[in-house]
């Protein structure tokens, strides 16, 4: 399945030990058995871990992170929600969740 997505632009659902960490989208360029990847011009989308342990809990830092991620469509960025972009990232493959070709963006 993922070599039918090299050289194409993907998002991959990365996680913390418990709770679902944020997504990156790039250029696939290469990948193994294990899932270890490295991509290309990559804009990652995380989640920030509450400071204070008991703060909150997995299920709502999830739903949090959700939230805020759909509000972030709009003008006013939440600062739970962080975005940075990088040229390249070797990303390690326990961590990934999940991997799909990113949708086609409306002009």
């Amino acid at each position: 399945m993922l070599r039918n997505l090299q050289q194409q632009r993907v998002c991959v659902i990365t996680r913390y030990v418990n709770a679902i960490r944020g997504s990156l989208t790039g250029t696939l360029i290469a990948f193994d058995k294990h899932l270890n990847m490295v991509l290309l011009d990559v804009e990652e989308t995380y989640t920030c871990r509450p400071l204070e342990r008991g703060m909150m809990t997995n299920v709502q830092v999830e739903v949090e992170r959700r939230r805020n991620l759909l509000e972030s469509q709009s003008p006013g960025i939440s600062t739970f929600v962080k975005r940075r972009r990088m040229k390249q990232i070797m990303l390690r493959g326990d961590c990934v969740v999940s991997v799909y070709k990113e949708p086609e963006r409306e002009l």
